[in-house]
């Protein structure tokens, strides 16, 4: 029983790594400037997830 339990480790996923996490970082903030003086804006939960994507970094560089 405990060779199965060795067996397995916890691998923390890395989506700062991925490609989606690279480009909203990169063009997210430049793409909310730009819609700001045209007085446009995303809906309130793209904007809250987007917000949240970009929150691992600080997350990740915390632990």
């Amino acid at each position: 029983m405990s060779q199965v339990a060795n067996k397995y480790t916890y691998q923390r996923h890395q989506p700062e790594q991925t490609m989606l996490y690279q480009l909203v970082e990169r063009h997210y903030p430049d793409f909310q400037a730009n819609l700001s003086p045209h007085g446009k804006s995303l809906p309130y939960y793209i904007e809250k997830e987007l917000k949240r994507v970009t929150e691992v970094k600080t997350y990740v560089l915390l632990t």
